[in-house]
């Protein structure tokens, strides 16, 4: 169990794949198109902060950060840059007991599940509890509260949700600082961990050789 500091300052942290801004946008649009269609006690999610979670790590000490960068750093070697797109409407845990409303995640999942489990595992052994539940990719664009939303609206929503597929590209991954405040959440970047293949790394590093340098 990771040791919260005492009375040391705690820092509400994340790590996450943050969104260019043109992804921000359609959500910003497809988050008004749900909320005319949607009545009820729900809760959305400002499109600026929607963002891809890959690791929620709760409040760390505030001298942890640069460890955790560190180790985010190692768990992103060897990985090359993603090609994700936005996929369909969805809800966790279903349809009839909504209590999230998210858009699925496509694209390379053979290189961002295994680069979330190391992710994870990297801070495992800094002290953090190893995720319970198998990672699904998706990005959170409400939360239901109460009662709930009817059925059958959210459904027939789901079943017409439009087909497109909008794309971006992944080149790193960003420890999150989340601020808590009346008016929503705000997220402050604390350190980011560039995606590159072994082959750029490698491009990347000096070659030592015997007498002059490598340049």
């Amino acid at each position: 169990m990771l040791d919260r500091g005492g009375d040391e300052e705690q820092v509400r942290a994340f790590i996450a794949i943050e969104l260019p801004s043109q992804i921000q946008e359609l959500l910003g649009q497809h988050i008004q198109r749900l909320r005319a269609a949607l009545s009820g006690p729900v809760r959305w999610v400002a499109p600026h902060s929607v963002h891809l979670t890959l690791k929620f790590l709760g409040n760390v000490p505030g001298s942890l950060v640069p460890t955790i960068g560190d180790a985010l750093e190692r768990a992103c070697r060897g990985t090359g840059a993603l090609e994700l797109r936005i996929g369909a409407l969805g809800c966790f845990p279903n349809p009839r007991r909504a209590r999230v409303l998210w858009l699925d995640v496509e694209g390379d999942m053979e290189m961002l599940v295994p680069l979330q489990a190391r992710i994870d595992e990297e801070m495992v052994a800094l002290g953090f509890d190893r995720e319970g539940r198998a990672f699904v990719p998706h990005l959170t664009l409400a939360r239901v509260r109460g009662v709930g939303i009817e059925p059958g609206t959210l459904e027939e929503l789901i079943a017409r949700w439009p087909a497109g597929r909008p794309g971006f590209t992944v080149t790193g991954v960003s420890l999150m600082r989340s601020i808590l405040r009346p008016e929503g959440a705000v997220h402050q970047r604390l350190s980011f961990a560039g995606l590159k293949d072994r082959e750029s790394q490698e491009r990347a590093t000096p070659i030592k050789r015997e007498g002059k340098p490598w340049k």
